[in-house]
C-alpha cells in the first residue's frame, strides 16, 4: 500500500504541484484558510480529482467549521466527495488499521484545542492498541513510545511495515510518502507502525 501525506494547505492546494498517484492520500489537517465551507467545498473538490483510491482527511486548528454548529454540514460535504473523515476515529482498508484526531494540546484558544492532562488524555485514551496509522494534527500522544517516525519535512520518504527501520529518502519534496505491506507482514512489536501529523510531514510552507 502507498500512502501520501499532505498538510497545512490553508485553502492554497491549487498551488501545489501534481501528486503522484497512490493508494491512499491523506490531508493531516489545515486544508482551510479560515475554517469556511465555503474552503472546506473547494477543498473537497480538490481532494476527489486527485488521483488515489482511498483519500482520508482531519481536521485542524484551522478548521472551525468541523468543531462548530456547522459541523454536520463540513462532514457531509466531505462525504458526498467521497472523503473519509476522521475525528477521534478509525478506518480499517486493505488490513491496515488508520486513526485519526484533529486534537492539539491548547494553543491560543483554537480550534480543536484541549488543555494537557486530563482534557486531552480522554482523546488520546481512544487511540486503539492495534492501530497502524496514527494521523494527528498536533504532537504525538506522549503514550505511542512506539510509534515509528518515517518522515521529515520537505522530503519523500518510503517505508516498508515489515521493517520500519529501514527508510530512504528521495530529494524534496511536497510531499510525504510511505508504504504499508499488509498486516501478516507487520511486526507485533511495533504499534503502530506509522505516526504522521501536520509538524511531520508538512509540505513546504505556502503563505
Amino acid at each position: 500500500m502507498n500512502l501520501t501525506f499532505i498538510s497545512d494547505t490553508h485553502s492554497l492546494h491549487d498551488r501545489l504541484p501534481a501528486i503522484d498517484a497512490g493508494d491512499v492520500l491523506i490531508h493531516c489537517g489545515d486544508f482551510t484558510g479560515r475554517g469556511t465551507l465555503d474552503d472546506t467545498l473547494n477543498f473537497a473538490e480538490f481532494m476527489a480529482a486527485q488521483p488515489f483510491t482511498h483519500k482520508i482527511v482531519i481536521a485542524g486548528n484551522h478548521d472551525w467549521c468541523f468543531e462548530d454548529k456547522r459541523r454536520k454540514i463540513a462532514e457531509h460535504i466531505l462525504k458526498e466527495y467521497g472523503l473519509i473523515y476522521l475525528n477521534d476515529s478509525g478506518i480499517e482498508i486493505d488490513g491496515v488499521k488508520f486513526w485519526g484526531s484533529p486534537i492539539q494540546p491548547e494553543f491560543c484558544d483554537w480550534a480543536f484545542n484541549r488543555e494537557r492532562g486530563e482534557a486531552i488524555r480522554q482523546h488520546w485514551d481512544k487511540i486503539p492498541a492495534d492501530t497502524d496509522v496514527l494521523i494527528t494534527h498536533g504532537p504525538r500522544p506522549a503514550s505511542s513510545t512506539s510509534v515509528t517516525t518515517v518522515s521529515t519535512p520537505g522530503a519523500k520518504t518510503y517505508c516498508t511495515r515489515s521493517n520500519a527501520s529501514n527508510r530512504a529518502s528521495t530529494p524534496a519534496g511536497t510531499s510525504t510518502k510511505a508504504t504499508a505491506k499488509r498486516k501478516s507482514a507487520r511486526p507485533c512489536s511495533s504499534t503502530p507502525v506509522f505516526w504522521m501529523n501536520a509538524i511531520r510531514c508538512g509540505i513546504r510552507r505556502l503563505w
